[in-house]
């Protein structure tokens, strides 16, 4: 079977683009680090104190990101 170098979005007539504009569902703890600036301490923290929601797949534990950008969230953004 020959490549032809192209991704199954694309031959299915998808752009990246349009995948690259979709949330994720879900994003790990070192993505939540990057996104947020945090470090690890607080982010563990907050998972502790239930202010960012988790999943568990297999021994991955993954932060939705709703729960991450409902906290980032500026208050009076969130007050409106």
């Amino acid at each position: 079977m020959h490549s032809t170098g192209l991704s199954d979005d694309t031959l299915k007539g998808r752009t990246a683009d349009a995948a690259s504009s979709l949330e994720p569902l879900t994003v790990t703890i070192a993505k939540a680090r990057d996104i947020s600036g945090l470090g690890n301490t607080t982010i563990f923290k907050l998972i502790k104190e239930r202010r960012l929601d988790t999943i568990k797949v297999g021994t991955r534990t993954l932060i939705t990101y709703a729960s991450l950008k409902a906290m980032l969230q500026p208050e009076e953004a969130t007050a409106q």
